[in-house]
């Protein structure tokens, strides 16, 4: 993922851009950091394990 200004650029397969795009989503609508690093560890883990 790149971020530069108000763009976002995100490559990756077809759950990892779905994911990005979600972790992106959760921090413009005002998520904590924390919050979406732990989402993003707990679907890390389940697309590991699929």
């Amino acid at each position: 993922m790149v971020i530069y200004g108000k763009t976002v650029c995100i490559i990756g397969s077809v759950e990892q851009v779905h994911l990005a795009a979600r972790a992106v989503d959760m921090l413009a609508s005002g998520s904590k950091h924390g919050s979406v690093y732990k989402m993003l560890e707990q679907e890390s883990i389940k697309l590991l394990k699929s």
